[in-house]
């Protein structure tokens, strides 16, 4: 989850063999960019923000519920 919230921000050049690029990208939630040759980045995709806001949502609903936390 923090690979995904880090992608969130801005697109993050990472050695693509690293496996928690290779997961979120396996499950759709990143994919490989190429802005420049031999420079290789990770970007999120819509579903992958979708995933963010749905989280940061259940995240902020508990801290307004009395009782939680």
């Amino acid at each position: 989850m923090a690979a995904l919230m880090l992608l969130g921000y801005a697109p993050v050049e990472v050695d693509v063999e690293d496996p928690d690029m290779t997961a979120l990208r396996d499950a759709g939630l990143a994919q490989r960019v190429d802005r420049e040759p031999g420079r290789q980045e990770f970007s999120i995709t819509r579903e992958g923000r979708e995933v963010l806001r749905v989280l940061r949502k259940g995240i902020v609903d508990r801290l307004d519920t009395p009782g939680v936390l």
